[in-house]
């Protein structure tokens, strides 16, 4: 690792060491570039997380399951991007104890107790208190509650369902307040019955530096029941023991150059008289990835698998192969060809 890395002390705290990655930048670089000095090339091997229901392989059983942890020589380390205005939904199906008055989210900090709880801790292992006050910036939505699927014989399932939506961007704001690199990951716990707390961790988000390069895109789409991972889209909930219920959104910022690479336009053309009735004007575009993790790029498969693919607000369509394009390591680098269609036009007189 030693050409990769040259390991810098914090000069905020010179007690911290951390791993700089060597690479020219236009703007100013936050105090952690990579990874703390925590950063292990290989630790754990455990990456069938059983006790998780459902799950789009950003929630890990085991913290040292965690992509960050698994490299291979020529990888770098890789954190999920996002920008002021990012949010995202986390999902689970937990089975649960329902316990006291409040039962929905709560945090660390938080003078109210929930069935269903989480913390922060940042990617270089600080865990922040999150108090009722701050809960009320960083969360935006959140519900403990049950929902019914009708299976294609007709019989009816209820299932559990606990559900949180996070302002990554205000996060990330309360940990600069803190004197903290806004880099973080979270803690996930329910309780279970018959069982103790069982708890879960995140992969690890952080703020994007530069964000005016365009070097991502905030991609999301919808599915009418459930997605190939068992997340529930639906709006039919049975029961709601604490906050408000709210349909699940897949979206997430996709660490990538975007952009268009050519224009098609289909004609409809009378064969007798050579005259043209309607005509169609499409534009190809391209989205070529950074290095990204194996079970990144599978979550990035299942967005783009369902339907109204929204790329930065406008809708494309797509399908065929997603390749791994890297035969030296374990990173992805996709390419995917969309396409967007909004001018149709009937060139016959009325």
């Amino acid at each position: 690792m030693a050409e990769l890395f040259d390991s810098y002390i914090n000069p905020n705290n010179p007690s911290e060491v951390y791993c700089d990655l060597t690479v020219i930048r236009d703007c100013a670089e936050p105090n952690t570039r990579l990874l703390c000095g925590t950063l292990q090339i290989f630790c754990g091997s455990n990456t069938f997380c059983s006790g998780l229901i459902v799950g789009n392989g950003l929630v890990l059983c085991d913290c040292g399951d965690s992509w960050n942890c698994n490299l291979c020589g020529n990888d770098t380390p890789f954190w999920i991007p996002f920008q002021n205005g990012d949010t995202y939904t986390f999902q689970f199906q937990q089975p649960q104890t329902i316990l006291g008055s409040t039962v929905g989210w709560s945090s660390n900090g938080s003078t109210e107790t929930g069935s269903a709880q989480f913390t922060i801790t940042t990617c270089c292992g600080t865990t922040v208190t999150v108090d009722d006050a701050v809960f009320d910036r960083i969360v935006v939505n959140q519900f403990v509650g049950e929902f019914q699927t009708t299976q294609v014989g007709g019989n009816a399932t209820i299932s559990p369902i606990q559900q949180i939506q996070f302002d990554l961007y205000m996060i990330a704001e309360f940990l600069i307040q803190q004197g903290l690199e806004p880099c973080f990951m979270f803690n996930f716990c329910f309780e279970t019955k018959g069982r103790d707390k069982e708890c879960f961790c995140s992969e690890p988000f952080k703020l994007e530096v530069c964000a005016d390069k365009k070097q991502s895109v905030l991609i999301e789409s919808e599915y009418p029941s459930t997605d190939c991972f068992g997340l529930y889209y639906g709006t039919n909930f049975t029961q709601t023991f604490g906050g408000l219920p709210f349909p699940y959104s897949n979206q997430i910022r996709i660490p990538c150059a975007f952009e268009q690479t050519n224009f098609n336009v289909t004609k409809s053309i009378i064969d007798t008289s050579q005259k043209t009735t309607n005509s169609q004007v499409c534009e190809n575009w391209e989205m070529n990835t950074f290095p990204i993790p194996q079970r990144f790029a599978k979550l990035l498969a299942s967005i783009v698998a369902g339907a109204d693919i929204m790329i930065d607000g406008v809708e494309y369509q797509t399908s065929g192969e997603i390749p791994k394009n890297n035969e030296i390591g374990s990173r992805w680098w996709i390419t995917i060809k969309f396409e967007h269609c909004e001018c149709s036009k009937s060139l016959t007189c009325l």
